[in-house]
């Protein structure tokens, strides 16, 4: 019997890659989910994130599927990950994650460029037609990027969670194959 042979993909970007996340990158995970500046914005009850926290990864591969490392092309750094969950065949959808762990790397361009490649991904490997996500009110530098890569907002849930003594708004947000395209193309060409 032939053993089935691992193909590793990256995805490349101007500034970064990704590649998909292994088990050995659960250390800097949990540093990164550990930082509550990292995780103000995350909803960390999440099967994935519960997963990690648990530190389960080594034992679930499930959570390890369609999640990929954020690496800078020129240090070879990792400085976050994005991931595609809840993703539907049928529906030709998945739910958008995206955390960039390294806050140096903040507002520098870095989290757009591997949303571009996620979204790639989404649209050109798995063949779906929408990526959507859920992002908080007053993220503002997440929801900039969102629509500055095609999203769109399809409505908001008012005091939907429930985070540092206060109730918090999560606004949807959702990117379709369609449009997104050019976005892509335009990207490429800059």
């Amino acid at each position: 019997m032939k053993q089935k042979e691992t193909v590793l993909m990256r995805l490349l970007g101007k500034k970064v890659y990704l590649r998909p996340m292994t088990a050995e990158d659960v250390h800097t995970l949990k540093k990164w989910l550990n930082d509550p500046d990292v995780t103000k914005y995350l909803d960390m009850t999440t099967p994935f994130m519960r997963g990690i926290q648990q530190d389960i990864i080594g034992n679930n591969s499930l959570l390890l599927q369609h999640t990929f490392i954020t690496v800078v092309k020129d240090t070879e750094e990792p400085i976050g990950f994005g991931r595609l969950q809840e993703i539907s065949e049928v529906d030709k959808n998945a739910k958008f994650l995206q955390v960039i762990g390294e806050k140096k790397y903040w507002g520098c361009g870095f989290a757009f460029d591997a949303r571009m490649l996620l979204l790639y991904y989404a649209f050109n490997t798995l063949k779906l037609i929408k990526v959507y996500g859920r992002v908080y009110r007053e993220n503002a530098r997440m929801l900039n990027q969102a629509k500055k890569a095609g999203a769109r907002i399809e409505g908001v849930l008012e005091k939907h969670k429930f985070r540092d003594g206060k109730f918090h708004d999560l606004v949807l947000t959702a990117t379709f194959k369609e449009g997104w395209e050019q976005i892509f193309e335009n990207y490429q060409n800059s």
